[in-house]
């Protein structure tokens, strides 16, 4: 199964994203920092969100739907974290 780490997933981008891949058979770890954000994705769909280690600890693709102006910042913490072939995809 693949395994999905999906920064931001309370927000706007992440909450869209977030319902649609409930439908999947991936494997989502949802990672927000904010507890507003965190609320809205418990409400929207039921999940609890993890922290960004165990968000990370073996995913096979991290979506980064995070702020435009955090983008850098973020990709800064997680790229080196993540293992060689990892796909990482951030939206803009």
């Amino acid at each position: 199964m693949t395994t999905v780490a999906l920064f931001g997933a309370g927000g706007k981008m992440g909450v869209r994203l977030s319902r649609n891949l409930a439908k999947s058979d991936f494997d989502v770890r949802h990672i927000e920092v904010d507890p507003k954000g965190q609320e809205r994705l418990k409400d929207a769909i039921g999940v609890d969100c993890v922290d960004q280690e165990t968000g990370l600890d073996g995913a096979d693709v991290v979506i980064l739907a995070v702020p435009d102006t955090v983008i850098g910042k973020v990709a800064s913490l997680v790229v080196p974290k993540v293992a060689p072939g990892t796909i990482v995809v951030v939206l803009d």
